[in-house]
């Protein structure tokens, strides 16, 4: 998977599953949380990233204890929706309660997150 992120570094939803796979491997004691922190950190990095990215490195950031940097990647995750999918999938992560899972303990309406 590290290989074809290598290959295609430019496909963010490849560069998440690599995130994924490697929070996982951490998660079973097969590998350490530390590549989780560096693949978090050179997306956060990617001035490229779009809303999926963001939605996803925002919620690593605050599983790895970063909440003030999860925060500055919340935002841009809503700011960068397109379409009705994006916009619910940005409310699960941070949204309250009756829009499904909450990530973390911020508030939002309508118009986005709000600290």
């Amino acid at each position: 998977m590290r290989r074809e992120s290598q290959k295609f570094p430019a496909n963010d939803e490849h560069r998440v599953r690599v995130l994924f796979s490697a929070y996982g491997r951490a998660a079973r004691g097969g590998g350490n949380y530390e590549e989780v922190w560096r693949i978090t950190h050179e997306l956060a990095m990617d001035p490229a990233a779009g809303h999926h990215t963001h939605v996803h490195v925002a919620q690593f950031l605050w599983l790895l204890g970063e909440r003030e940097r999860a925060w500055h990647h919340f935002a841009p995750a809503f700011e960068t929706v397109q379409g009705k999918d994006e916009r619910e999938t940005a409310l699960l992560a941070i949204g309250p309660p009756a829009f499904g899972h909450r990530t973390v303990g911020v508030d939002t309406n309508d118009e986005g997150p709000h600290g």
